[in-house]
């Protein structure tokens, strides 16, 4: 890959990581549940709704799920997208270091010069 391709990629990708939106990290997943409310024709006749289920560990290491309305379903979605998305550019980010890295070494190689096949100079006098 040569240093200009390099540099936009690198950019590109940087710009996408510093403006991520609102991240949701945690797994967004459909499933069947009953209501519990005791007129309800669905689950009297034995079946559930299908509701969506947000799980995520909160700050102390626990666990948790939680019921998605449809109403905050679009805004849920959206973040948890952004969080994948802002999960992938910084893996693609760390790869692109590692290749800036890499490029940066190669160049110090080439252009390093030994100072033991020098020759010497004399000292200047101080004034």
């Amino acid at each position: 890959m040569n240093e200009q391709k390099l540099k936009t990629e690198l950019l590109t990708c940087l710009d996408a990581l510093l403006q991520p939106g609102n991240l949701l990290k945690g797994s967004l997943y459909k499933v069947k549940k009953r209501c519990g409310m005791r007129y309800c024709k669905v689950c009297n006749s034995g079946g559930a709704h299908e509701v969506y289920q947000f799980t995520f560990t909160d700050k102390a290491g626990i666990k948790t799920s939680t019921t998605i309305t449809n109403e905050n379903l679009p805004i849920v979605e959206k973040a948890w997208q952004s969080y994948k998305l802002f999960r992938k550019n910084l893996k693609r980010y760390k790869n692109l270091s590692e290749k800036i890295n890499d490029t940066i070494r190669l160049y110090e190689k080439r252009h390093l010069i030994d100072a033991r096949g020098m020759k010497k100079t004399k000292k200047s006098a101080r004034n």
